[in-house]
């Protein structure tokens, strides 16, 4: 993996461990309620997002390496475009269930 490819992994890493801690310990209801948080975990989730599309564009194999990425990618992509008609309740579960194991897989990569 070329050097910028691998800066972008890093940001998509921090990103997504910021978003562990915007929601950790959080039950649905309380995010549900909390509209900084909800736009903070948002945020992370754009920036996951972009650093992993030019991770991609940066090094091809890192699709295959990081079967999740075109799935983050189309997320954050739906959170951007799709401002409007976002359901914060997908948001919420795609922090607490497919975060994580992104966040594994691109620390995997980086030899973390």
């Amino acid at each position: 993996m070329n050097d910028r490819a691998r800066t972008r992994l890093v940001d998509a890493a921090a990103a997504l461990r910021r978003v562990e801690r915007f929601s950790a310990g959080l039950a649905k209801s309380d995010y549900m309620e909390d509209e900084l948080r909800r736009a903070a975990v948002e945020r992370q989730f754009e920036i996951v997002g972009e650093a992993l599309t030019g991770a991609l564009r940066d090094d091809t194999a890192l699709g295959v390496a990081l079967p999740g990425a075109r799935r983050a990618i189309e997320f954050r992509n739906r959170v951007i475009h799709g401002y409007d008609s976002v359901d914060h309740e997908i948001v919420g579960d795609v922090a607490t269930n497919d975060g994580p194991a992104l966040l594994a897989a691109i620390e995997d990569l980086l030899g973390r």
